[in-house]
């Protein structure tokens, strides 16, 4: 999520903190987006081993409170709310398992959907039979995609 939410909004100021850095830009070149969440409000309505709405949900504990009784806040940390046509965003490789039991499947379905229907450049791979941070993403064959992806979209 935090990969998608930086490629997305790196050209945003209102996520610059005090001091430090300003001066380097947050913006990347590409990225690539691994099984992350997107839309916690949706994250229930597909099968998962747990239950994203608790109190004590991930989802819940990185908003600070129960996401289904703060949703303007879960609106801010979905990177998807900040996707228009008119925004700059790098080249998106999303890579998700088809079988992850954590983060459903359709989050990156959600994602890739609005990078494209808003013009931007974006490759989805399912990987069958495929859970959450299992070793299928760590086969040559995969990292290669991501190798290529990279090469390609990082020359200067």
């Amino acid at each position: 999520m935090l990969a998608a939410f930086l490629g997305i909004t790196g050209n945003r100021t209102e996520f610059d903190t005090e001091g430090g850095y300003k001066e380097i830009s947050s913006c990347v070149k590409a990225v690539t987006d691994w099984y992350g969440p997107t839309d916690f409000l949706q994250m229930n309505k597909f099968p998962s081993i747990q239950d994203h709405d608790v109190v004590d949900s991930p989802e819940s504990l990185f908003i600070g409170g129960p996401i289904q009784e703060n949703k303007e806040k879960v609106q801010l940390a979905n990177p998807i709310s900040y996707i228009s046509k008119d925004v700059n965003i790098p080249p998106f490789l999303i890579m998700h398992g088809d079988e992850d039991e954590l983060v459903p499947y359709n989050q990156s379905e959600l994602l890739f959907t609005a990078l494209q229907n808003n013009g931007h450049n974006a490759i989805m791979y399912q990987l069958k039979g495929a859970g959450h941070g299992t070793d299928d993403f760590w086969q040559k064959h995969v990292l290669d995609i991501v190798r290529n992806f990279f090469d390609e979209h990082l020359k200067q």
